[in-house]
């Protein structure tokens, strides 16, 4: 859950650091003579409407996890919705015509009362068995996940 979380975060926060603020980097002042403090140019972080010191830039918080822990995961997933009641096992899934697309998808589903559908392509030699086209059909929906066996 919270590799998923990671994975889905944004990561777009940004603030505007003394180098990106719109000031001139002319100093204020002469160094020394004038019997004040020493500052630097107007976009210094101590100064308002300046940058911020160490503020946050757009970064990436996915990490990878490894195939043994995803796979665990999702046979965990699998375990407890089978254990409610909530899981169907189809072997193969056939449309009756041969284009296969989003709404051939639908109708299958609607016919036999699925929600919402988890697919996984799998095959004991590690074959990919699922066509192209049905994965693609099934792509643009929004409650219809195809996914490899190990997570």
């Amino acid at each position: 859950v919270k590799w998923q979380l990671a994975c889905r975060r944004a990561g777009t926060a940004s603030s505007k650091d003394r180098t990106e603020v719109a000031y001139s980097g002319r100093k204020l002042r002469p160094q020394k003579g004038q019997g004040r403090a020493r500052v630097g140019d107007r976009g210094a972080p101590h100064f308002r409407g300046g940058g911020r010191a160490h503020g946050p830039k757009p970064r990436d918080f996915s990490y990878p996890l490894q195939k043994n822990v995803r796979r665990n995961g999702l046979r965990s997933a699998l375990t407890s919705k089978y254990a409610s009641g909530r899981l169907w096992i189809v072997q193969t899934v056939e449309l009756e015509r041969r284009t296969q697309g989003t709404g051939d998808v639908v109708n299958a589903m609607v016919r036999q009362g699925f929600e919402s559908a988890l697919v996984l392509d799998w095959k004991p030699d590690a074959e990919r068995r699922m066509s192209p086209r049905f994965e693609q059909a099934s792509h643009k929906l929004e409650n219809v996940v195809t996914m490899q066996p190990d997570g």
